[in-house]
């Protein structure tokens, strides 16, 4: 590669930071917001997002039916337009139904996660681990001890659904936080690397 090659990359490659760091930036205050909007009135955030997904899942819906009927598409005709009904179907349900999406997301999720908990514990104490010197399964100590604790965790959660939610908003709301500060200082950096 030459020299003249080289600067040719290098322009190229700042050419396209200078137009898209602001991208990287605008996408690192939406997530700074989303953050200080989930510690700040978490249930009013949380039905806002409910109204954009079912809002999505509609225009969605409605492109996948356009698609199919008009033949734009990879993919089956009527199964392109069946997904787009049921697609569609949902966005309207879920923004009819507000409150009730959200709260039923809520529920299905963390019911999820305890049960997961709850499942794996049980393997765990059932199916210990492998024993190093070839003699088969083994149920040992630690298994036995980890798998206690994880059905215990399993529980609780299962037991104390409107904590698992509050603690899983917590901690989207720190994701979004770190993750739109991040976001920020790093377009900060590329808009400086590149004057």
């Amino acid at each position: 590669m030459s020299n003249v090659q080289a600067q040719e990359i290098v322009t190229e490659v700042k050419q396209r930071a200078t137009i898209t760091w602001w991208i990287l930036l605008i996408q690192g205050i939406v997530m700074l917001v989303l953050g200080l909007m989930l510690f700040g009135q978490p249930g009013k955030t949380l039905i806002v997002l409910t109204r954009l997904l079912g809002t999505f899942w509609l225009i969605t819906g409605i492109l996948d039916v356009v698609a199919g009927v008009l033949g734009r598409t990879e993919n089956s005709r009527i199964w392109t337009i069946l997904a787009g009904v049921i697609t569609a179907a949902a966005g309207l349900v879920v923004l009819n139904h507000t409150m009730f999406a959200g709260g039923l997301t809520a529920s299905v999720l963390t019911f999820m996660i305890g049960f997961a908990i709850l499942v794996n514990g049980v393997l765990q104490i059932f199916i210990g681990r492998e024993s190093d010197d070839g003699m088969g399964r083994e149920r040992s100590l630690s298994s036995l001890v980890i798998g206690v604790l994880y059905v215990i965790g399993g529980i609780f959660l299962l037991g104390h659904q409107g904590f698992t939610a509050s603690l899983l908003l917590s901690l989207i709301a720190a994701w979004a936080l770190i993750t739109g500060i991040a976001q920020i200082v790093f377009a900060f950096r590329i808009k400086g690397a590149i004057s």
